[in-house]
């Protein structure tokens, strides 16, 4: 479609200029996030650090803020260089320099974050441990799922619609208990926010309501093989 066909187009088609205002949004904030990427750093850690959080106790944590990104390193883990650019790497893809000398310098930068761009939380790391445990406890319980495309409340499947994937409340909670983890509801909402399209919500199953949390799509790997024809004996409450 050439310019003069769109401009018809957008003229007499309000859907479809809608369509195209929302692409030109789009476009601009992936632009401003990739200029945003580009104004770090990378040789100077000192400047692309923008917060550093310690949560204080027996075992601190430390979330560490680069970028949009959060690197987060336990006890010990906060003294080696290479613990931090593994992760970096697996957050961003980007892969920093290593050189002689580097666990002098990893030390001074560490003690900088700490005096010019730390926050010190009082929460007990035993409780952060546990909740980042039910995080990736339900994520790992996602991402090895099978999938279905109709509303089913059984362990083991989730559904996939209009690229949101539906986990049945039930089911969270069920996995929660069984893994012996105390944490409610709502923490754990705040813990996946970056992953969650909604909370709860009810849904009509036939003649029953139930409640789902629904998931980005694109936030998971979805594994061809892991998705199944829906057969409606097959999936029957056994909750």
């Amino acid at each position: 479609m050439n310019k003069k066909e769109v401009e018809d187009r957008m003229r007499i088609d309000p859907e479809f200029r809608q369509r195209v205002a929302n692409s030109i949004l789009e476009a601009n904030d992936r632009e401003e996030k990739e200029l945003k990427e580009e104004e770090i750093d990378w040789t100077n850690l000192y400047s692309a650090v923008s917060k550093f959080i310690i949560y204080d106790g027996s075992e601190k944590i430390y979330n560490i803020f680069v970028g949009e990104d959060i690197i987060r390193l336990e006890g010990k883990e906060i003294m080696d260089y290479n613990v931090f650019i593994l992760r970096l790497f697996e957050k961003k893809g980007i892969m920093l320099p290593t050189f002689r000398g580097i666990k002098s310098e990893w030390a001074r930068l560490v003690t900088y974050w700490r005096k010019n761009v730390g926050q010190i939380l009082q929460e007990k790391s035993e409780d952060i441990s546990e909740n980042e445990e039910a995080k990736d406890t339900i994520i790992d319980y996602i991402t090895n799922c099978s999938i279905v495309n109709e509303y089913v409340v059984k362990e083991g499947v989730i559904t996939l619609k209009e690229n949101l994937i539906y986990v049945p409340t039930k089911v969270i909670k069920k996995i929660l208990k069984r893994n012996s983890l105390n944490i409610s509801m709502r923490k754990l909402a705040y813990l996946l926010d970056e992953l969650l399209a909604s909370g709860s919500i009810p849904l009509k199953i036939e003649n029953r309501s139930e409640r789902f949390w629904k998931f980005k799509k694109d936030k998971f790997e979805i594994q061809k093989d892991k998705i199944l024809e829906v057969v409606k004996e097959q999936f029957e409450d056994e909750l």
